[in-house]
């Protein structure tokens, strides 16, 4: 059963990823210089001894992955509701920015990408996602902050606008038959 299960998925995976893929990521930014938050919550940084607070709403395998980003030196950000961990978001400081699976630059030295931000199903609608984002924004004075999300995920383009995040780039990519185009339409109403 296993070996089926395993091609079943890996057929999956070069169906999705190699015959042909049209994904659309949208990049927003802020200037944290003057930036005064608009939403508020209980939300600490992630350390080495409350890093297990989000498996409450988290798999095993996710906890794993945020042990391995506090090890790298990205910022992590819990939010809580309730007195249970309820949102999850991370603060790359430098490398590469990832704003989607197939489309990576690397960051400059003033800028943070915000990356992997979850909010459990149970808390949503209590604008844990945007206290987050402004906390985060608030941590790095100076800093051009950047988080990007799929054009389709509705709910987290709206908690990053409510944080007060402006357009920046649409970025499109086409993979077709394992060969891959990516194209990058600057849409910013504020160029920094």
């Amino acid at each position: 059963m296993n070996i089926i299960r395993k091609i079943i998925n890996s057929s999956h995976y070069v169906l999705k990823y190699c015959i042909f893929v049209r994904n659309i990521s949208i990049v927003y930014a802020i200037d944290s210089v003057g930036y005064s938050p608009r939403y508020s919550a209980d939300v600490r940084h992630v350390t080495a001894e409350n890093v297990g607070d989000a498996g409450i709403f988290q798999a095993d395998h996710y906890l794993q992955s945020f042990h391995e980003f506090l090890q790298r030196g990205d910022e992590g950000y819990y939010a809580y509701l309730d007195g249970k961990c309820a949102h999850r978001s991370w603060a790359l400081h430098n490398g590469v920015m990832d704003v989607d699976i197939f489309y990576h630059r690397q960051l400059k030295e003033n800028e943070v990408f915000i990356h992997w931000c979850e909010t459990a199903d149970w808390a949503r609608g209590h604008n844990l996602y945007p206290a987050t984002l402004g906390q985060i924004i608030v941590d790095n004075p100076g800093k051009r902050v950047c988080i990007s999300v799929n054009r389709n995920n509705v709910a987290s383009r709206r908690g990053i606008e409510k944080a007060g995040f402006e357009l920046q780039e649409k970025v499109t990519t086409t993979v077709v038959l394992g060969m891959k185009w990516t194209s990058i339409e600057n849409i910013a109403t504020n160029v920094y």
